[in-house]
């Protein structure tokens, strides 16, 4: 059995999380292979060099692509839902739906080198830090299931690490699309976490927030976002 660990976006601090995603969660893995959608860069390989080293060439695919001009789907809908968060929304707009225009690149692709089977799927950002991490039930993931944090969720579901089956990654990855469909038709707001988790709820994908991972946000000049753990979310973590 065989783990996917899927990239998107930007590599941002790839170069000195990878130490901390490799130690935590990585050598946990059964035969991890891994898959980059990316924002083109020049060093973009020399910063995944370490990876490749530890991993294998032939187990690291890259896609690097140039940002698309997404201002036709900056509609005064998707403006209004913006401004409807349950919490403030972390980066503008147009970076949000870029985000998510990425993880539906990044599905494709992976599609694309689906040879392995593939037991699990992972949901990784390139700049997350971690701090612990409890690998639990890795290999006995539901092809319909999801494992998200407790914490960070903000109304909705953490966005930036989750272990799933291979039913609920189509889901997972798949947002993009469904965007004007779960603004207009359902009235979700425009915020990440509240798009997961209503596109996973009506895909009737079974989620467990139980996940235990700690990990940071390295931003590029150093600093770090440190967990975002709310009284709800401990609550929460307490109820069930």
């Amino acid at each position: 059995m065989s783990t996917a660990i899927l990239y998107s976006g930007q590599l941002r601090t790839f170069a000195r999380c990878y130490p901390s995603q490799r130690w935590h969660v990585l050598r946990h893995l059964a035969d991890p292979h891994f898959f980059f959608t990316i924002q083109a860069q020049p060093d973009a390989l020399a910063i995944l060099a370490p990876l490749i080293a530890d991993y294998g060439e032939s187990r690291v695919h890259v896609q690097q692509l140039i940002d698309p001009d997404l201002t036709a789907d900056l509609t005064p809908a998707l403006a209004a839902a913006y401004h409807q968060a349950p919490y403030a929304n972390a980066a503008p707009a147009h970076q949000l739906l870029l985000q998510h225009w990425y993880q539906a690149q990044i599905w494709k692709f992976f599609q694309s080198h689906q040879s392995p089977d593939f037991s699990s799927i992972i949901r990784l950002r390139p700049d997350l830090f971690f701090h612990s991490f409890e690998a639990e039930r890795i290999t006995t993931i539901w092809k319909d299931e999801v494992l998200t944090p407790w914490w960070g969720r903000f109304g909705g579901l953490n966005d930036r690490f989750a272990i799933m089956g291979a039913d609920a990654a189509q889901v997972y990855f798949d947002i993009y699309p469904k965007i004007p469909e779960l603004l207009h038709s359902y009235g979700c707001p425009f915020h990440p976490e509240s798009l997961l988790a209503a596109r996973l709820e009506i895909s009737h994908m079974h989620v467990s927030t139980k996940l235990r991972a700690e990990f940071s946000t390295l931003r590029l000049n150093g600093t770090q976002r440190q967990p975002e753990i709310s009284m709800i979310d401990l609550a929460h973590a307490y109820l069930s």
